[in-house]
């Protein structure tokens, strides 16, 4: 690598979501056309084996939880799953639940979402776009090694590494403290999907035909086992209570325990539409927030599922009109989803046990206007969304969209325009690096640059 790094650098980027509740997927073919109707279609109909795990429902039926061993210590270096919003201390962790200061009841709620003079509708977002990376954003340089499309990044501060994974089914890992490559591996003939990095073990979403494969690395000691069962593209990972999450086009999550015996992963159970009231369309994102697990699949459909009961607890039909691409968790408890539908929604959190969150959307942006319904042809498409915060604690956005040359920042709560970073082109992966101050975005042509 030329010239030994490549990061857009801000004074004020510095803290924010670490890794942000992504899944660091990559979108394929479906997002150059699906939002338009397009797509490849394949496996979004395929519902699972019948029977399964366990005929009831739920991980073990519901009795308690997938797990009897509650994330246990040694092993798998006794990961005790999501730290919930804001380390913990919101609805979504079993804390103090919705804010008394603000909430549905209280009109639009702790939070003055939306410009802060108001409620606005105005034109859709790419009429709006500011094109100028910011003043206090600068371009540092370009991570070059992949040869084709960036579809994942993932950052993990125990190891100071940025993983990417490509198109051309490459893994590169890279030093944030020197900007380096610091090993690259072919890996996936057919692409890499998507890409997380937890307790000192990688995993890697992968296809080979119509196979979906996610392989474990050690990073210990640089063993790996490969994970089998899925059919298609392994879209959203997530981990929890010494368990891996993956879900992906076949329209199952599959969950895997970790054996600390072995120090494998092994099929745990399988969710699906007709065991444990999963998805009917294929899953493409899975956050962690404290005990509560979110997935959203190609239809819009938002699904909550209680870790401690391993059940689903919540499902919310149409959340989205299209695949839901995104979510995160922001302040103590709230929830943003992003769509190819063009928006991104605000949700609240619900009133009891059986609504952890708010059926209907805090709010939306960009706003509906008078007399519009549902999805606007005018919109473009959501591809991946991320969190940062600058210096002063304000929290920034960045999205990527359907054909997009650039990537939006957005300011929270008011959802202000920050700029963009310029000449990212087609960019489907984004991460941060809070302590470093950092932004990065992959592209179409293989370039990490933030």
């Amino acid at each position: 690598m030329a010239d030994g790094g490549g990061y857009y650098r801000g004074s004020n980027y510095r803290g924010g979501w670490r890794g942000g509740g992504q899944s660091g997927g990559r979108y394929n073919e479906q997002y150059d056309r699906g939002y338009q109707g397009g797509g490849r279609g394949g496996y979004d109909n395929y519902q699972g084996p019948r029977g399964g795990y366990q005929p009831r429902g739920g991980y073990q039926g519901g009795r308690g939880g997938y797990n009897d061993h509650q994330g246990g210590r040694g092993g798998y270096d006794g990961y005790q799953g999501g730290r919930g919003y804001d380390g913990g201390r919101g609805h979504y962790d079993g804390g103090r639940g919705y804010d008394s200061r603000g909430g549905r009841s209280g009109g639009r709620g702790r939070y003055n979402w939306g410009r802060s003079g108001g409620r606005h509708t105005g034109p859709p977002p790419k009429q709006r776009q500011h094109t100028a990376l910011p003043d206090d954003v600068a371009l540092l340089t370009e991570l070059k090694k992949h040869e084709k499309q960036v579809t994942c990044l993932y950052y993990d501060a125990g190891t100071q590494q940025l993983y990417s994974g490509s198109s051309d089914g490459t893994i590169c890992a890279w030093s944030c403290t020197t900007g380096l490559l610091t090993s690259s591996d072919s890996v996936a003939p057919f692409g890499v999907d998507s890409i997380r990095v937890e307790a000192g073990y990688m995993f890697v979403g992968m296809s080979k035909g119509d196979e979906g494969i996610v392989r474990v690395y050690n990073l210990k000691n640089a063993q790996h086992h490969q994970l089998t069962g899925h059919k298609g593209q392994i879209y959203a990972l997530a981990v929890a209570n010494n368990a891996l999450f993956t879900a992906g086009q076949d329209c199952s999550i599959r969950v895997w325990q970790f054996n600390e015996q072995a120090e494998i992963f092994m099929s745990q159970t399988i969710l699906t539409a007709d065991v444990g009231d999963g998805h009917r369309a294929g899953v493409h994102s899975l956050t962690v927030l404290g005990q509560y697990m979110f997935s959203g699949d190609r239809a819009g459909t938002l699904k909550v599922w209680d870790l401690s009961q391993g059940l689903c607890v919540q499902t919310v039909v149409r959340a989205h009109d299209q695949a839901i691409t995104s979510i995160i968790g922001w302040g103590e408890n709230y929830l943003l989803t992003s769509s190819l539908d063009g928006t991104i929604k605000v949700w609240s959190p619900g009133s009891s046990s059986s609504e952890i969150i708010n059926t209907q959307p805090e709010f939306r942006y960009p706003e509906e206007e008078a007399g519009s319904r549902g999805y606007r042809q005018d919109y473009v498409g959501i591809v991946s969304m991320f969190g940062s915060a600058d210096t002063a604690g304000k929290s920034v956005l960045m999205l990527a969209g359907v054909r997009d040359r650039s990537v939006k920042l957005l300011e929270l709560p008011t959802f202000t325009e920050r700029g963009v970073l310029p000449d990212v082109f087609e960019s489907r992966a984004l991460s941060a690096i809070p302590e470093h101050n950092i932004m990065l975005a992959g592209d179409r042509n293989g370039s990490i640059r933030v």
